[in-house]
């Protein structure tokens, strides 16, 4: 309708087009103001119906006219699961406009960012996540990971657990409060792995804990391999036949009738995996890198609560926060005003 043309250019051919007509325009735009308090304008206002309509042509007009360059963004992935990832981040976002003159309207933009807390009850007043995997490897990368990741959050300690198989999870869920809990999908028989004493098992179960009490002596790294070196969970005749996507579902379905807190259910898997829209385990493809998990989490924000695993909590000035069942604050609202009065629509 506006006789729009789209011409495809090397980015060096449109820097070198484009920017001549840009100087152009701002020399332009500098000559019409010193010229605009000696020169008359010349506005010539043509009716049509109800609709007045000013010469695009005339100097000095507010009013875009011929050759004016509009400049447009368009966001370039390198395949098409990042694309579907930034697409569904966009849909997430809360997008609300507050009314008003067109020179004060604001486009209030709403992201939950993902920004941990413990919950007031919560043991060793920490955030505590069960990583489950019959790999020790891959269990010790993701201990890592996760304490590099929560060392970025002074104010939330952080307790892990392992687990080695999806039965040996379910245990663990059933015994302890979680606030995440992420789990690999296949599982392998234990069988060289040390079992927890029937009397360990009534105590707290082994953990890499991170905070204020984590002896300083002792560096972090240092502990965890510890931590690996002495390694015990809970194991029993049969393990290793569920899967980490039945021990997750079985999680969901008990959630109303657990005593226990309801934790964020998290899927890593080789093998895509689609679930019903009603289900809000969280499925990540492997590799899960440490960069991706606080991404992943934000993108998931808005469906924890719409499916009423976590809840929305609203605070002062129109802020919020979302917590689990457990009290435990897992994302802050962050809300940013824009300017929306330059803002068109065609």
């Amino acid at each position: 309708a506006l006789g729009t043309r789209v011409h495809l250019s090397s980015l060096e051919q449109c820097k070198n087009f484009l920017n001549e007509d840009t100087l152009n325009a701002m020399m332009e735009h500098q000559r019409s103001h010193v010229d605009e308090g000696m020169q008359k304008k010349n506005m010539a206002i043509e009716k049509e119906g109800d609709l007045k309509v000013a010469n695009r042509g005339t100097k000095g007009s507010n009013v875009p006219g011929k050759g004016t360059v509009l400049f447009i963004t368009v966001p370039v992935f390198a395949d098409r699961v990042s694309a579907q990832k930034a697409l569904e981040k966009i849909k997430e976002q809360d997008i609300v406009l507050v009314q008003g003159n067109e020179s004060s309207s604001k486009e209030i933009i709403s992201r939950h960012v993902f920004s941990p807390l413990p919950a007031p009850n919560s043991p060793r007043g920490s955030f505590r996540i069960l990583v489950a995997d019959d790999v020790a490897m891959l269990r010790k990368g993701l201990v890592h990971a996760f304490v590099d990741i929560f060392s970025q959050f002074p104010n939330c300690p952080l307790t892990i657990c392992t687990a080695c198989t999806a039965e040996d999870a379910l245990r663990a869920i059933a015994s302890e409060p979680f606030d995440l809990m992420i789990s690999d999908n296949q599982f392998a028989t234990p069988t060289t792995l040390t079992a927890l004493s029937p009397e360990e098992e009534k105590r707290d179960r082994p953990h890499v804990f991170l905070g204020a009490q984590t002896d300083s002596s002792v560096p972090m790294r240092q502990n965890i391999k510890n931590f690996f070196t002495t390694e015990r969970f809970t194991i029993r005749e049969g393990d290793g036949a569920l899967s980490g996507l039945d021990a997750l579902v079985q999680i969901e379905k008990a959630s109303h009738s657990s005593p226990l807190p309801f934790p964020v259910l998290m899927l890593l898997s080789g093998h895509k995996i689609h679930l019903p829209n009603d289900c809000g385990i969280i499925i990540v493809q492997k590799p899960l890198k440490k960069s991706q998990f606080v991404p992943v989490m934000e993108s998931h924000a808005l469906r924890l609560v719409k499916l009423d695993q976590c809840v929305k909590v609203k605070k002062t000035k129109g802020s919020s926060i979302i917590m689990n069942k457990f009290g435990t604050q897992i994302f802050v609202d962050d809300r940013r005003a824009q300017d929306s009065s330059n803002i068109t629509s065609n």
